[in-house]
């Protein structure tokens, strides 16, 4: 693009303007989070960071799959990042039959790509 700037009484000058622009985005510490082996309703915990890879404020959610075997709670589950800032965020998994759980949670970052997490 080219700016034109007009002076009363004067001369036009014209200024070449050049910006890049990029998408928002976040990043986990991990892509998967083992829990481990646990036991029927009682509570499973995992610890991830998700940081904010912008010098802007960044909206974040995460999406707990519906399960009817298994609860899932993540905390936080959604917010708003600082620039280069980062949250610690937990998951607690509650089973309530016996066998492997194998969940892929969504996490949507505001103007950017999508997060998965197994």
């Amino acid at each position: 693009r080219t700016l034109a700037c007009s002076v009363r009484h004067g001369s036009t000058a014209h200024l070449g303007a050049v910006a890049e622009v990029v998408q928002r985005a976040a990043c986990l510490s991990k892509s998967e989070l083992d829990f481990g082996i646990g036991y029927v309703k009682v509570p499973l915990k995992g610890l991830l960071q998700l940081r904010n890879l912008t010098r802007v404020p960044t909206a974040f959610e995460f999406e707990a799959p519906e399960t009817g075997d298994a609860e899932l709670l993540i905390v936080p589950s959604g917010g708003v990042l600082a620039p280069d800032a980062f949250v610690d965020v937990t998951f607690q998994l509650t089973p309530f039959a016996a066998g492997k759980r194998s969940l892929l949670i969504g996490c949507s970052v505001e103007g950017g790509r999508s997060i998965g997490l197994r």
